[in-house]
C-alpha cells in the first residue's frame, strides 16, 4: 500500500491575536430526526470565549481523508506476496463448457474393460474353487489309495508267509505244486531234478525279508530271503498272482540248469543251443577261431556252485553284444548275472569257448515261459 503524499506537520498558534472561529452550526442528520422527543432544529454555536486559554493542537487530516499505513501489516505481507484480486481466481465462473465433449467410444472402452475385468475376476473364483475341489479330491483318492495299496500289501505278506513256509515243509515234490510258478512246464523238471530225490524238509524259521520287486516294467515280483532251522539262508524270487496268491518260482532257487555246468564246459554237446545261468564278465582271451580282436568280444562266464570258467564269444556290433555291454555297465562290481543262450560250434578246435547267441534274460528268472 502507498504512503500518503499528505504530510503532518505542527501549526504555531499565536496566543496574543485573538483567534477568528467561525460560527458553528450543527448540521442536519435524518436519521436522528425520526428519534421521539428529540429537537431537530439547527443549532447556532456562537464564537468560543476568546479570554480563554487555548492550548497548542496537533492538527491531523481526517483519518478518513488520509490513506496512511497503519500499525497492522496488510495481508500482502502475510501472505509474502502481492494480493491476487479477488475476481481473478473466479473469473469464468459460471461459463459454459468449453472443452471437448468425450466421445461414446472412449466410454464403450472403459466400460468393456471393466466389464472384462469383472468376468475375469469371476472366472479366476471359479477356477480357483475347482482347483481347491480338485486338491481336495485328489488328497482324498490318495488317501484312500494308499490305505487300499496297505491293505493289499498286508494281504500279500499273509499270502507269502504261508506260501513260503508251505513250500519249505514240504515232504514229497508233489506237495510243492500248488506253490510253483509256471508249474506246467517246471514239475517236470522238478520230478527229474538230483535224481527225482527230494531232499528231507527244513521248515522256516525267520522269513528275514520280503520286498516289492520291479523286473523292467513288471511289478508283480517280490524277492524274499529266508532262513531255516539248520541256519542255513535261501533267496527265492515270488510272483504275486492276479487273485493275490503267491508262486514261488523253483527254477532260480534251485539255479536249475539244462545240464550239469562242468560237464558242458567240458565235454560239450557241440551244435547244441542251451539257456544256462551265468555270470559274466568282461575279457580279452581271443584264441584260435576267436582269435581277431577286431571282430570278436571275450567274456568269462561262471556257473554258481562252480569253478569251471568258459569263454563267451560274440561279435561285434551286434545287438547281443551291445545288451551283454549294457548289462556290465550297469553292474558296480564289473560282473552281471543274466540268462545266457550258448551254443558250442561244431568242429571247434578251442577249448572251453562257446558263441553266445542271445541273452534270454538279464536276470536268472523267466518273466514269461520260454
Amino acid at each position: 500500500m502507498a504512503r500518503s503524499k499528505n504530510r503532518v506537520e505542527l501549526r504555531p498558534i499565536d496566543e496574543t491575536k485573538p483567534a477568528s472561529r467561525p460560527t458553528v452550526a450543527r448540521l442536519f442528520n435524518p436519521e436522528l430526526m425520526q428519534t421521539k422527543g428529540r429537537d431537530n432544529k439547527p443549532v447556532h454555536l456562537g464564537p468560543a470565549d476568546t479570554d480563554r486559554n487555548e492550548p497548542a493542537k496537533l492538527e491531523v487530516a481526517d483519518k478518513d481523508l488520509v490513506r496512511s499505513r497503519s500499525q497492522e501489516p496488510g495481508i500482502d505481507e502475510l501472505l509474502g506476496h502481492d494480493v491476487m484480486a479477488a475476481d481473478s481466481n473466479e473469473r469464468g465462473w459460471g461459463n459454459p463448457w468449453r472443452d471437448k465433449p468425450i466421445t461414446v467410444g472412449w466410454v464403450v472402452l472403459a466400460v468393456l474393460m471393466l466389464g472384462g475385468a469383472l468376468v475375469w475376476s469371476l472366472s479366476r473364483v471359479k477356477q480357483a474353487d475347482k482347483t481347491v475341489a480338485g486338491f481336495r479330491t485328489d488328497a482324498e483318492t490318495a488317501v484312500a489309495r494308499n490305505q487300499a495299496d496297505e491293505i493289499e500289501a498286508e494281504r500279500i505278506v499273509e499270502n507269502a508267509e504261508s506260501a513260503l513256509r508251505a513250500f519249505f515243509k514240504a515232504g514229497s515234490v508233489e506237495e510243492i505244486a500248488p506253490w510253483i510258478r509256471h508249474a506246467e512246464r517246471v514239475m517236470p523238471l522238478a520230478r527229474a531234478h538230483e535224481g527225482g530225490r527230494w531232499p528231507t524238509p527244513v521248515p522256516v524259521r525267520d522269513i528275514r525279508q520280503l520286498v516289492p520287486l520291479t523286473i523292467g516294467i513288471r511289478t508283480e515280483f517280490w524277492a524274499a530271503s529266508v532262513e531255516l532251522v539248520d541256519g542255513s539262508i535261501r533267496n527265492l524270487y515270488l510272483e504275486v498272482m492276479p487273485d493275490g496268491q503267491v508262486l514261488i518260482d523253483w527254477e532260480t532257487l534251485v539255479c536249475h540248469q539244462p545240464m550239469a555246468w562242468d560237464t558242458f564246459v567240458t565235454q560239450g554237446p557241440a551244435g547244441v543251443s542251451l539257456d544256462f545261468r551265468v555270470f559274466i564278465e568282461a575279457d580279452t582271451f581271443h584264441a584260435h577261431e576267436f582269435g581277431s580282436s577286431d571282430k570278436w568280444s571275450c567274456f568269462r562266464l561262471t556257473a554258481n556252485g562252480s569253478d569251471e570258467p568258459m569263454f563267451g564269444y560274440v561279435m561285434k556290433g551286434t545287438m547281443t553284444e551291445l545288451l551283454v555291454l549294457d548289462l556290465l555297465a550297469g553292474s558296480a562290481s564289473g560282473r552281471a548275472s543274466a540268462i545266457l543262450r550258448l551254443r558250442i560250434p561244431d568242429q571247434l578246435t578251442a577249448r572251453r569257448s562257446a558263441v553266445i547267441e542271445a541273452v534270454i534274460n538279464d536276470r536268472w528268472i523267466h518273466l514269461d515261459p520260454p
